[in-house]
């Protein structure tokens, strides 16, 4: 095991129950916020924040706060959270379950994966950015959303050309 492997984690004295931390990996900011934009790499860190870790639970890896109090937290508009939702979906950190809530509306779940390892990622890459471009052939304002480096890259054409 390399020593980069073997690095000890240090969490804060104090108490040390899962609700009072949430363990993210570095790859989400150095890998996925460039291509799903500010917005959307907040709103998974806050779903992660909200997943049930309880292993055997029927809800395990599943986040499920209400749409309005989340409209509300972050202060965005229902079509900003589906482009969120959207690009969150194309590179795979959310699942959405819809199940009868017995209201008239369906509840809404998060099925929230864990972000992949760098391998991983590289494999997937262009699946993930052909997931996106075809979400903003769809959705153009979501173009307005993705990062900066994913703007630069795929999305702004060079004034030579």
């Amino acid at each position: 095991m390399s020593e980069e492997q073997s690095q000890e984690i240090y969490v804060r004295e104090g108490r040390k129950q899962r609700t009072e931390f949430t363990i993210f990996f570095n790859i989400i900011f150095d890998r996925y916020q460039p291509i799903i934009g500010d917005q959307a790499t907040l709103y998974y860190l806050y779903l992660l924040r909200k997943r049930n870790n309880q292993e055997g639970h029927d809800n395990y890896g599943k986040a499920w706060d209400g749409r309005r109090g989340v409209l509300e937290k972050f202060r965005i508009g229902p079509a900003t959270l589906m482009r969120i939702d959207t690009l969150l979906k194309a590179v795979g950190l959310i699942d959405i379950e819809h199940k009868p809530s017995g209201r008239g509306k369906d509840k809404i779940y998060y099925v929230v994966h864990d972000a992949l390892t760098k391998a991983e990622f590289d494999e997937k890459e262009a699946e993930f950015t052909g997931k996106v471009m075809a979400a903003i052939a769809e959705d153009p304002d979501i173009a307005n959303m993705v990062g900066k480096e994913f703007k630069r890259k795929y999305l702004i054409k060079s004034s030579v050309e």
